[in-house]
């Protein structure tokens, strides 16, 4: 039966070895064989470097897609009978069942697949298991595969089961809901807010839900729900999308609201968008008060310490020379970071080279770089590369000797 390769044949699935022996499995379709033969058997011809290249860009383009599942093909064709009893045969093994173990994204992938089909019946086994530590092993996967169709059933799911539920774990299952609670509109995601709340779920995620175009978030930032925990990162989280759909308005509600340094929870997490936030972000600099725009660059200084391309994308569209200068500035907190030509960069946004070598003699490590348990190495040729900087800037043969000490002392 395909269930009796479980416990046995992990290793070869999940990448890892068992009994510190390799196992095989029925492996994914390889190249087909070429006509070559070796006696009186076909032989299969090695995977060439183009093989493995296709193989990774295929995974990769997989993997990429929601809902994505490395096991999905593996268990296409297995019967809920085989899912249950290979099920039942992973609970009799530690590396199945213990926080840690190898064979834990196999069980995982199981239950997901049984999830899929028959969740009353896939929910009922759960319930049935009585080793606790298999359920709260568990526990964070069934959030994550939980369809999305049955978010209202997921909730109270996590609701009865609180203790298998630390913290902000069941994040899936409270995203589903929160994107099924949208389409519903403002006032049903509040409620939704305010009921997480009053059975003291925890909101202490990144949350990356999808929230439907139109929706109106100026209704939203009014109900009783958000007021309590517009704080949260959860909830931070959705406003982030409000900055996606309507970037003025959302700016506009938070300047009155929170302050201009809040707009830095809000910058995306993949590159693109990021460097775009920042650079549009740079351009709303001169529209703020002066009390406004130090809140906004005190905020995001340490951020720039640790990113200073951040910086430069800020820096862009700020007319404002003074303003933008003061931006590199702040970035040029990369030298103590070992990243010695982004600093130089930065600096060279100075328009007065006495200036540029005043700030490397006074500045002082940031509390985000000096934070830092490692940090990129400071060679040789990054000191060569400093001291001919500082040298077609005009500095002193003192000031060049005392900048270098406090970059490598």
């Amino acid at each position: 039966m395909k269930w009796s390769v479980l416990v046995f044949a992990a290793g070869l699935v999940a990448g890892f070895w068992i009994g510190g022996s390799p196992v095989y499995i029925r492996a994914s379709p390889r190249p087909a064989p070429v006509s070559q033969k070796h006696g009186d058997r076909p032989v299969e011809r090695k995977w060439t470097k183009e093989d493995f290249q296709a193989r990774a860009s295929d995974r990769v383009a997989k993997a990429s897609r929601p809902g994505y599942d490395p096991y999905g093909e593996l268990f296409a064709d297995w019967s809920e009978a085989e899912i249950h009893a290979a099920l039942d045969e992973g609970l009799k093994n530690p590396d199945y069942v213990l926080e840690g173990g190898s064979g834990g994204g196999m069980m995982d992938a199981l239950f997901g697949e049984w999830m899929k089909r028959d969740l009353e019946a896939a929910i009922a086994w759960f319930d049935s298991v009585k080793i606790e530590s298999a359920r709260h092993r568990m526990a964070p996967g069934l959030s994550y595969r939980w369809p999305a169709e049955q978010a209202a059933r997921g909730l109270e799911f996590v609701i009865a089961n609180k203790d298998l539920f630390p913290r902000g774990s069941p994040w899936s299952i409270l995203v589903k809901n929160f994107e099924a609670s949208a389409r519903e509109g403002p006032a049903a995601l509040g409620g939704l807010l305010g009921r997480i709340t009053d059975e003291e779920l925890r909101l202490d995620f990144g949350n990356a839900a999808k929230l439907p175009a139109g929706f109106d978030f100026a209704a939203f930032v009014q109900t009783d729900g958000f007021l309590r925990n517009k704080n949260e990162s959860a909830v931070t989280g959705l406003l982030a999308s409000w900055m996606a759909q309507d970037r003025e308005t959302a700016f506009d509600w938070y300047l009155a609201s929170d302050g201009p340094a809040k707009l830095i929870d809000l910058v995306p997490d993949d590159i693109e968008g990021s460097h775009g936030y920042w650079e549009w972000l740079g351009g709303k600099l001169t529209t703020l008060d002066p009390s406004q725009r130090d809140a906004l660059l005190a905020a995001a200084g340490p951020l720039w310490e640790m990113e200073s391309s951040s910086a430069a994308s800020f820096a862009k569209r700020i007319d404002d020379r003074a303003l933008r200068e003061k931006v590199h500035e702040q970035a040029a907190q990369a030298i103590f970071r070992g990243e010695i030509q982004s600093a130089l960069e930065h600096l060279e946004g100075i328009a007065d080279p006495a200036r540029r070598i005043e700030i490397l003699t006074s500045m002082q490590e940031g509390r985000m770089t000096a934070s830092l348990p490692f940090r990129q190495p400071v060679t040789g040729d990054d000191i060569i590369t400093l001291r001919k900087k500082l040298g077609e800037w005009r500095a002193s043969e003192s000031q060049i000797e005392a900048i270098v000490k406090k970059i490598q002392p």
